[in-house]
């Protein structure tokens, strides 16, 4: 076969752009079936009248294509079309039954709330958008193709976009329960599948005419963007990172999408983004992961271009492509392998770069942001603390700041800002244990068939398989199906196929080598040797039979069900920030920024022209001069500037602080409410707020640079803001978040609300861990989310999350969450398709191999088909939570992956805590020792009583057990006499609460003898006190 030719590309780059548009309306009858009162008939011959050629040949879009693709494979375009469309579809049209729902669901079976309207755009518009790009593509030359890159670019992102409202609310598949893939979905993945094999086919001259030929590989472009969040000293350079991420990933689209289209993003998370594109890019066909062919050497170089410009040399990614495979499947190897991968990305030329680029003066030090480049003497002079060079202090004061004075009532870019009561803030880190959705593995616990004689179709397939029959007949599998005592009949589908297609160039395929079946498989021709099959008692009939089974009955992991997926848990973490002000229910007064001007063009010479951060009698304010003028942001929170300024409202908010009644703070909130929409006039301001003047200076200086009276003061303004900040981007894994710390409670009840509303029927197969670091605010950012990093818990193997729960505690969890069931997802009887876990005892109902390793061939059903006293096998949600009261403190944050992954230090080895199981004994524990009349002294003793025993009780030689000491404690200085006080404690260590004393007190020995409930007490203890100041 001929070299890659990337000239050839460039030639028909905007011949494969015109192909992709067309494609996204080859599925278009559809919208117009599904909605037929709407005229969205868009007259497809003649806006798609127009020519593409490619290698000498021309094709009209509507009359050589869109016309009757389905009905004939006579040229290039079909042929790659329904390849591409028979990959995605993954043979889901013919196994299903046929009961017709209008309803979008998600795909773990909820359903789904409308993101977009229809009525976002018309008819008309679309048309136009798509006129638009064709003449663009039309009246450019080849040889103007490279200065309109970025025209094209938005043209074609803009019209994806509206066809992302328009179809992404429209079901693809109307047959429950495969109606989890929208129309969007469908369309924008087989158009991704088709433009990569076009683009393959113009690299390399070489047709693909059968489904056996066809394969795709991922592209990955991988860099650590967590690592990257690290480096922020503050908020401001954190936003930074987090933003030219965002950059870099859009030129690294435009460059791959359009300047040389070798195919689309299919997925972008915290390790980078990554593409689709055809077989022939990769230089290993063996390996699973291998580097782009030297023949595409320029199209990596473009890569490493786009960082070197938009980072200044300071950091590059690694560039590396999966085995070839006709999905989506391997793309979890390379998520899996990323940490290693930063390890192999490339550097630059000349480590000392940064030296030779020197001015006048002696360097002093490197960046403590950038950690790349030098600072100088000089760089003192910009009275940064702690001092950074040029280019830092340019990204964080000359943009980050000019974009938070033009986006004013957004996310703050200063903790004093987001600090609490207790000058506390929390950083939070949500993830999802994604690894086994992405690589498909647990589709295998989700049907399409519900089928209640599985074993009966295992035996007539192994019948099927050593008949005589299969040697004549290609389509051979037909099976009888029973269902409500109806027979539903499932013909005409190819063996091969179904085999071949599912596990080609996967861990499958890897796994299957190495058993008894391997040897009837002819891999290169991808046929079964059928002949060798003589005997039923054979391992390898057994084997072929059920993974030809569990093919045809569970979801299987077409290209757009697996998108579908990480959409899902992205935009579930999208949708938490969007509401993030609704969920942390701050009040109206907290969110306050006081903003005044002042004109003196003395004072306004004295600050720096690009504005600079200055201390007035101990807050801090942001200073902008603007001729003879400076605007005074105050960037402490509202509450301080109260607390030393303030009149009524400095009385109110001390009755706040002591208030610990719900409806009172409530009342308390609202009283400061209506102060504030009061006190904007100047006059009303000046009389709320007293001071006569104040005396600024820089932080690094203790020299006063000048002062103001309340009579120089002008135009005081309140401007609402939002007192959090986003560090990362919500990704299909992960979103990080930093927040008021008091807020705590809040943001995790919310997120769990959500959570329970759309992932109610995978409970234990989708595990969420949020990761909690709460700091003083002054404490480094970086300090923080090293810790961040490492409380995120990332697992290397997550088999060994898995625990064994008793049925009778997870019915509870999972009835509470299948309450929250719509009507339309109890009609369908969701659950009975979604909600299947393993080991059933009783060996009902499925016996299928869930991942690829004979260890992990179980028995799945739904909950109430397992013995009562049985378990079932999920991996919990978690929580885990760290004070960082010194630096060092990170180092606690160790888990123990062959202890399910549980902390490694003894004390905290509790952690992290089942959210479902504890997240409410923590509640209670709270309302235990805040109550009025409660004196928290006497728990204060409790917990000092107990880590002076707690050295003796952990020894492994000479434990001694503590508890005949501990319980009457606990009773006396908890007030367990009280009945109100008991019901509280039942919430924690369940004790009856109806017992007399002394049997009372025998029970709560006996909680108190295992140590871990002393762990759980004292956790409880450092989350509310030491960590929160609640209590």
């Amino acid at each position: 076969m001929s070299g890659l030719d990337l000239n050839r590309l460039e030639q028909y780059r905007g011949e494969i752009l015109k192909a992709e548009i067309g494609s996204l309306f080859a599925l278009w009858e559809k919208v117009v079936g599904l909605n037929k009162q709407e005229d969205m008939d868009l007259e497809l011959e003649n806006l798609f009248s127009i020519d593409v050629h490619i290698l000498g040949e021309r094709f009209y879009l509507y009359k050589d294509f869109l016309k009757n693709w389905r009905n004939k494979w006579d040229n290039l375009l079909k042929i790659y079309y329904n390849l591409s469309e028979i990959t995605n579809s993954q043979f889901e049209k013919a196994n299903i039954k046929s009961e017709k729902i209008n309803n979008l669901s998600n795909p773990f079976g909820a359903i789904k709330d409308s993101k977009y309207t229809r009525g976002d755009f018309t008819k008309d518009e679309l048309i136009k958008e798509i006129k638009k790009i064709f003449f663009i593509l039309g009246d450019t030359k080849k040889e103007e193709y490279q200065n309109k890159i970025d025209e094209i670019y938005k043209n074609c992102i803009g019209l994806k976009i509206k066809l992302k409202k328009y179809l992404d609310n429209l079901i693809s598949d109307d047959r429950f329960p495969n109606n989890e893939v929208s129309l969007w979905q469908q369309t924008f993945v087989t158009s991704s599948l088709f433009k990569a094999l076009i683009s393959n086919y113009i690299l390399t001259s070489k047709v693909v005419e059968s489904i056996r030929e066809v394969k795709w590989r991922i592209l990955g472009i991988q860099y650590d963007k967590f690592g990257l969040a690290e480096k922020g000293l503050k908020l401001a350079s954190i936003q930074w990172y987090r933003e030219i991420t965002e950059k870099i990933d859009e030129e690294i689209k435009k460059l791959l999408e359009v300047e040389y289209p070798i195919g689309n993003e299919i997925y972008r998370d915290e390790t980078g983004i990554y593409f689709i594109v055809g077989d022939n890019l990769g230089a290993d066909e063996n390996v699973n992961m291998t580097k782009l062919k030297n023949e595409l050497r320029e199209l990596e170089n473009k890569i490493y271009e786009i960082f070197e410009r938009e980072t200044e040399d300071e950091f590059y990614p690694a560039i590396f492509l999966t085995k070839a495979s006709r999905g989506l499947m391997n793309l979890s190897y390379l998520l899996e392998n990323a940490k290693n991968n930063f390890l192999k990305a490339k550097r630059k030329k000349d480590l000392n770069l940064w030296l030779l680029r020197t001015k006048k003066g002696k360097a002093i030090g490197i960046c403590p942001i950038c950690q790349v480049r030098l600072i100088y003497e000089s760089d003192k002079e910009k009275n940064n603390s702690p001092t950074i060079c040029e280019v830092c202090d340019n990204r964080t004061h000359h943009k980050q700041v000019s974009q938070w004075i033009d986006n004013i009532s957004g996310e703050t870019i200063w903790l004093d800002e987001v600090k609490d009561k207790n000058n506390r803030v929390a950083y939070i880190s949500l993830k999802f244990e994604l690894e086994d959705w992405l690589n498909g593995n647990l589709l295998n616990t989700i049907i399409k068939i519900e089928e209640n004689k599985s074993q009966q179709l295992i035996e007539s397939i192994k019948e099927n398989i050593i008949s005589k029959k299969k040697r004549v007949d290609k389509d051979w599998l037909h099976l009888s199906f029973t269902r409500n005592e109806e027979l539903k009949k499932v013909g005409n589908l190819n063996a091969e196929s179904l085999f071949f297609d599912n596990i080609l160039g996967t861990q499958w395929e890897s796994w299957i080598k190495e058993t008894s079946l391997n040897s009837k498989i002819d891999w290169i021709n991808e046929k079964i040797k059928w002949e060798e099959f003589t005997s039923e008692s054979d391992p390898a009939v057994d084997l072929l039979a059920i993974l030809l089974l569990q093919f045809l009955l569970r979801k299987n992991p077409s290209p757009a069900r697996l998108r579908r997926i990480w959409e899902t848990t992205r935009e579930f973490f999208e949708d938490i920030h969007i509401n993030l002000d609704t969920i942390l229910d701050i009040p109206k007064w907290r969110k306050q920024r006081i903003c005044f001007e002042i004109e003196n063009e003395n004072i306004a010479n004295k600050i720096k022209s690009t504005g600079e951060e200055l201390e007035g009698d101990g807050l801090l304010y942001w200073a902008q001069p603007k001729g003879n003028k400076v605007r005074f942001y105050l960037i402490s929170s509202i509450e301080d500037f109260i607390k030393k300024y303030g009149n009524k409202s400095k009385e109110i908010l001390g009755e706040l602080r002591k208030e610990s009644n719900p409806e009172n703070i409530e009342k308390l909130n609202e009283k400061l409410n209506n102060l504030f929409s009061s006190i904007e006039q100047e006059r009303n301001f000046l009389q709320e707020f007293n001071f006569h003047s104040i005396k600024f200076r820089r932080s690094n200086d203790k020299n006063e640079l000048f002062s103001i009276s309340s009579s120089d003061i002008k135009a005081i303004k309140f401007i609402s803001y939002k007192p959090f900040a986003k560090i990362t981007d919500p990704s299909p894994k992960s979103y990080q978040v930093v927040i008021p710390a008091e807020y705590l409670e809040k943001f995790i009840d919310g997120v769990m609300e959500r959570y329970n509303r759309e992932f109610k029927y995978v409970h234990g197969k989708l595990p969420l861990h949020i990761g909690i670091v709460v700091s003083h605010y002054k404490r480094p950012a970086y300090v923080n989310l090293k810790a961040l990093r490492r409380i995120r818990r990332d697992v290397k193997d997550i088999n060994k999350l898995y625990e064994s729960k008793c049925i009778s505690e997870f019915c509870i969890y999972q009835k509470k969450k299948l309450s929250l069931a719509s009507i339309e997802e109890s009609i369908n009887n969701t659950e009975r398709y979604y909600s299947l876990y393993w080991n059933n005892m009783y060996e009902k109902d499925y016996n299928f191999y869930i991942k690829p390793n004979n260890n992990w061939k179980k028995w799945i059903s739904t909950i109430d088909k397992f013995p009562q006293n049985s378990s079932v096998e999920i991996v919990s949600n978690t929580f885990d939570f760290e004070f960082m009261d010194t630096n060092t403190r990170k180092n606690d944050i160790f888990y123990d992956e062959n202890n399910k992954y549980k902390r490694a230090i003894k004390r905290k080895s509790n952690r992290p805590y089942e959210i479902e199981k504890y997240w409410d004994k923590f509640k209670a524990f709270k309302k235990l020792i805040t109550g009025k009349n409660y004196q928290r002294s006497r728990l204060f003793k409790i917990v000092e009583f107990i880590y002076s025993k707690l050295p003796e009780i952990e020894d492994e030689n000479f434990g001694t057990d503590y508890s005949y000491m501990f319980a009457p404690m606990f009773y006396r200085y908890l007030d367990l006499h009280d009945i109100n006080r008991r019901i509280l404690f039942k919430e924690i260590f369940d004790i009856d609460v109806n017992l007399n004393s002394q049997e009372y007190l025998e029970k709560l020995r006996e909680a108190l003898s295992n140590t871990k409930n002393l762990y759980l007490f004292i956790d409880m203890f450092e989350f509310w006190h030491t960590m929160l100041k609640e209590v």
